[in-house]
């Protein structure tokens, strides 16, 4: 008798270890899951690139001339979105990165976490600015889908590497009627509800708390480009651009 009850203490263990390994294992395969479908959604929107000599005059300051180029290469596919879904109010792109994806406003801050710019379930979600829309300092939202993945906003924690936000240094908004280019000057980790995410740009603030930092504010808006990061909980990779 005592002898069983020492076999089965054992077999518990083991049913139990297994059980957890098991656990596990289908967690990585989710994961993987999602990972490899964001991929598949992303993978759509990378035929929308700009031709290679708009990416080339890209790299200088534009003038009206190449900011239209810009908008006239992109409106055809934001249009055509558009009219599948009247969420979708323009387009962001920032050359030497992944970042390139329509840009969506919802009635909340909620569905676009768990939809695709269709509006389709989707563990990627959107890429979508406040829903209480532009402000003086206006926040655009974006999952990371972790490190083995490049889509979505992963590439804006890519930005803690000096290199990465000194290649990545500028991008655009591209609605219907106009190109707006953002100038990124500061790069930095932080949490939710922190003065980074206030309607009004505060620069010293900003300055302070910021892992790299160009002095190149003048004043104007800003675009704060916002995704999670792992560095510690709750932690959000945040990129602020001036809008041009």
């Amino acid at each position: 008798m005592k002898n069983s009850k020492k076999f089965i203490i054992p077999v518990g263990l083991l049913a139990i270890c297994i059980l957890g390994i098991v656990y596990a294992l289908y967690g990585i395969y989710h994961e993987t899951r999602e990972v490899e479908n964001a991929e598949i959604v992303s993978s759509v929107f990378s035929e929308y690139s700009p031709a290679q000599e708009l990416q080339a005059a890209s790299d200088k300051t534009e003038n009206d001339t190449a900011l239209k180029a810009i908008g006239d290469e992109f409106r055809p596919k934001l249009e055509e979105m558009q009219a599948q879904n009247s969420d979708i109010i323009g387009w962001i792109y920032i050359p030497q990165t992944h970042i390139n994806y329509p840009l969506l406003q919802g009635k909340d801050n909620e569905f676009y976490l768990t939809h695709g710019a269709d509006g389709s379930k989707s563990a990627a979600g959107a890429v979508f600015i406040d829903s209480n829309g532009f402000a003086e300092n206006t926040v655009i939202y974006g999952h990371n889908m972790g490190r083995a993945s490049n889509v979505i906003f992963h590439d804006v924690t890519n930005m803690s590497d000096k290199a990465w936000f000194e290649k990545a240094a500028f991008g655009y908004i591209i609605t219907k009627d106009r190109v707006f280019r953002l100038n990124f000057f500061a790069y930095a980790l932080t949490s939710s509800g922190t003065p980074f995410y206030s309607s009004t740009p505060d620069l010293e603030y900003i300055k302070q708390n910021s892992l790299h930092f160009r002095d190149t504010y003048s004043g104007g808006k800003t675009i704060t480009l916002s995704t999670c990061a792992y560095d510690y909980e709750n932690a959000r990779a945040v990129l602020v651009g001036e809008v041009q």
